[in-house]
């Protein structure tokens, strides 16, 4: 299969998989890749697959309608933020990858019809401790990776905007709340939104 990539996906492939682009096209030119699921609705599917340099696999998701990667994942981030990666699959990549003979392989990608988890965007007064509602976006809409929703222009546009109608010297940090445990919070500082 052919594929192309955003920026982003190109980014988290070098910085997490230790595969070159040429190395990760060959996987997919081989077929050496575990369906593991489809978003909902959406044409995102989710492909496991075995990287050898990191001696682990990752999950690429890749957009149906036109064979392009639009993010890379660890195991445990997808499990976090998704759903969970059974370590058979897990073991079926790596025995791909490694040509050993295969038995069976489940064609057929899962749909996760579960209700979507929301990235919900939180102003953070840390003179008070307070914390007021921004707005949510939905998690599937961005493949669920905190750093492909932080790049994007419409979550930049929020913020000034609330940012326009309130104190920024009161809010100083924007929280992003993900996923289904609290751990996975991360803190931007305001001024990250209002630079660009």
């Amino acid at each position: 299969m052919k594929i192309c990539f955003t920026k982003h996906a190109k980014d988290r492939l070098i910085n997490r998989t230790g595969l070159s682009i040429k190395d990760f096209e060959k996987i997919y030119d081989d077929e050496k890749i575990v369906p593991v699921g489809k978003e909902g609705s959406s044409n995102r599917y989710h492909e496991l697959f075995y990287s050898k340099p990191m001696h682990q696999c990752f999950i690429s998701i890749r957009d149906n309608k036109n064979s392009e990667i639009i993010t890379i994942l660890p195991i445990d981030y997808h499990q976090n933020i998704a759903w969970d990666i059974s370590l058979n699959a897990q073991e079926m990549a790596k025995d791909l990858f490694n040509d050993e003979k295969i038995f069976f392989i489940n064609e057929v990608k899962a749909e996760h019809n579960k209700t979507p988890s929301k990235f919900r965007v939180v102003a953070f007064d840390s003179f008070n401790l307070k914390r007021k509602n921004i707005s949510t976006f939905s998690c599937e809409d961005f493949s669920y990776d905190i750093d492909l929703f932080l790049s994007n222009h419409s979550l930049k546009e929020v913020v000034k905007d609330f940012i326009k109608e309130n104190d920024k010297n009161l809010f100083t940090e924007i929280e992003i709340m993900f996923g289904k445990k609290r751990k996975n919070t991360r803190l931007v500082p305001t001024m990250n939104f209002l630079n660009d």
